[in-house]
């Protein structure tokens, strides 16, 4: 599923799934690091490797200095990814599974959040199976 800049947009699974244009689109978002795809397969590893906080705290440290992508994409992409979410489990993280298309989302009308009753920012990366293209009204 892909979305064209100018799109009316929504996250559908939010209380307030809020209504948003896509001002950009990333189709692949290894395109944006240092070494592509490598950076991202690197850090997937590094990641399934090591179990403990610290460990995970140096594979995301080293995957930023690496990959060199841009702050806002980076955040997105492991927040989205789920490299913030801390375990003592052994994590198995698919390469496979790893969300690489996203879009940037102006708000016009903020989304909830899923802590907080709407989000602060105005423009957001997101991933795009996370948003429902908005289907103008049929006429007859």
């Amino acid at each position: 599923m892909s979305h064209n800049i100018g799109d009316l947009v929504r996250l559908y699974r939010r209380t307030n799934p809020g209504l948003g244009v896509v001002v950009e689109y990333i189709t692949d978002i290894s395109f944006y690091c240092a070494n592509g795809m490598d950076d991202i397969l690197t850090l997937n590893e590094q990641w399934n490797e090591v179990e403990d906080y610290s460990g995970r705290n140096q594979v995301l440290n080293s995957f930023l200095k690496r990959a060199k992508m841009p702050s806002d994409l980076s955040s997105t992409f492991l927040l989205t990814n789920g490299y913030y979410k801390y375990t003592y489990q052994k994590s198995n993280k698919n390469p496979d599974t790893i969300k690489l298309e996203y879009v940037k989302v102006l708000w016009i009308l903020n989304p909830s959040d899923y802590t907080v009753r709407v989000t602060r920012k105005k423009e957001e990366w997101y991933p795009v199976l996370w948003l429902k293209e908005i289907k103008p009204p049929q006429t007859s």
